[in-house]
């Protein structure tokens, strides 16, 4: 009776189940005594390095933006031009309330027609913009650009032949 059984099939013994009177084979979770250690990076670390996070406190976000990175600077240049050296700065910043705060910046100035340049420009400018914007991880920044779409559509691609909005339009 105390013999383990036998498969029929392969001639194999089972094992009798112990959970039937709560023996275990092993010490308990609560009874391991080895050190626990820390992970190696935590995901605050590893956001940080790509710089999509938000910071532990409102004193960690300069009021001011870094400067463009210098393999950037060709690019943002059309945005300066149009926009500003601030929200240009802001739109590359490692910070992403920088970088949401521009995206509300550029869309009062596109609303307010606060831009003395031609709607065609503005559409062509701001559209590679929002090529950038709406490719941010972070679900504020990228709201917030589907927010300056909205007004650039309302405001700006109204005035443009269809054929123009759609080619700037279509990559995003």
């Amino acid at each position: 009776p105390d013999k383990p059984a036998e498969d029929e099939n392969s001639g194999a013994e089972k094992v009798p189940d112990n959970d039937d009177d709560g023996d275990q084979a092993g010490p308990s979770i609560l009874e391991d005594d080895r050190p626990i250690r820390p992970a190696a990076t935590t995901h605050f670390e590893e956001s940080e390095n790509l710089n999509e996070t938000q910071p532990a406190d409102d004193d960690a976000v300069p009021s001011e933006p870094e400067p463009i990175p210098k393999i950037k600077q060709k690019e943002a240049q059309p945005f300066i031009d149009l926009f500003g050296e601030r929200e240009a700065r802001c739109v590359y910043s490692r910070h992403w309330v920088l970088r949401e705060q521009a995206m509300k910046d550029i869309g009062e100035k596109i609303k307010d027609e606060q831009t003395s340049q031609d709607r065609s420009l503005v559409f062509r400018v701001s559209s590679s913009l929002l090529k950038i914007a709406l490719a941010d991880k972070l679900p504020q920044v990228y709201m917030a650009a589907l927010n300056v779409l909205t007004i650039l559509m309302g405001t700006v691609a109204c005035h443009l032949k269809r054929a123009e909005v759609h080619a700037y339009v279509e990559p995003l």
